[in-house]
């Protein structure tokens, strides 16, 4: 790949992470990259101090009111001209030395491709725990549920980038809409177990993968991969007819559990309950209906 972007995002809370992302960005065995910086409701002013690097920074800035998504559909109309990939990682995480050099390694073989994580608390301090996933599973038997395509940990050939635009500007889950249209549009994709990023964990995280989790925090993960169904279903699957029943069976299931769960409090506490207990990290989203804990809420 002989043009490259390294793209993140930077958000009101994240800028005391900043530092050890810059850092982490610094010791790359790989060079010849471009860093790429998406502004979202912050100043400017206020980052430079923050994001020290030796490589100069391309800020990519919304106009008023733009939406989380609008930011970064501008970010990668910027981009998808002037480089041939895209790698991306959450301004709030960490860097493996060779998360670069290897995505790029992995895009020769693939158009769209992932990597393991461990997970780290707010501190920096290892969980002892990894976002993997199992290569062995067929991503239709998965992506309509979950994603593993994260935009910390995915990177993108930008010719499979352009036909994933437009993204809704009311779309939440970006990293999930782009990784199923990607899928849908035939993109060769996929994941690489070797953990290349240190994934952040703390209070914020729109999307957390470890327990334990609350009620509250279910019934709002629930109703976000519910907006990302409808999303789908209005942007992506009319333009493929095949794809049809598997996205309408994981739709059925997810609304099946929504109604469940908020109708029935005792229901709900006992699914976090079980949920809680499991042994493992979660992919994004699998807390939702999670497959190992049906008799829970199915009849």
């Amino acid at each position: 790949m002989s043009k490259t972007a390294l793209y993140t995002t930077i958000y009101p809370g994240v800028e005391q992470f900043l530092p050890d992302w810059a850092a982490s960005v610094m010791k790359q065995t790989y060079h010849n990259f471009d860093i790429v910086v998406g502004v979202d409701g912050v100043s400017i002013d206020n980052l430079a101090g923050l994001l020290k690097t030796d490589k100069p920074v391309q800020w990519i800035v919304g106009g008023p009111g733009f939406t989380p998504a609008q930011i970064r559909q501008l970010a990668l109309e910027e981009m998808i001209p002037f480089y041939n990939a895209v790698v991306f990682a959450d301004s709030d995480d960490i860097l493996e030395a060779d998360r670069i050099e290897s995505a790029l390694m992995n895009l020769v073989n693939y158009d769209v491709t992932a990597c393991g994580m461990r997970l780290i608390d707010e501190r920096g301090l290892d969980l002892k725990m990894l976002f993997q996933f199992d290569s062995l599973e067929t991503l239709d038997s998965v992506l309509p549920r979950f994603n593993m395509f994260g935009l910390s940990n995915s990177a993108y050939r930008t010719e499979v980038l352009r036909r994933c635009l437009p993204i809704p500007h009311e779309c939440v889950l970006v990293d999930w809409f782009l990784a199923t249209k990607a899928w849908l549009e035939g993109a060769r994709m996929g994941f690489d177990s070797t953990c290349l990023m240190a994934y952040r964990q703390f209070s914020r995280n729109t999307a957390r993968v470890i327990p334990p989790f609350s009620a509250e925090e279910i019934l709002t993960a629930t109703q976000l991969v519910l907006d990302h169904c409808r999303l789908v279903f209005r942007y992506i699957v009319p333009a493929y007819p095949n794809s049809v029943a598997i996205f309408e069976k994981a739709r059925l299931e997810i609304e099946e559990f929504a109604l469940k769960i908020n109708r029935d409090q005792n229901l709900l506490d006992r699914y976090v309950d079980q949920l809680n207990q499991l042994p493992r990290a979660h992919l994004w989203w699998s807390c939702v209906a999670h497959p190992q804990l049906e008799m829970i809420w199915k009849n």
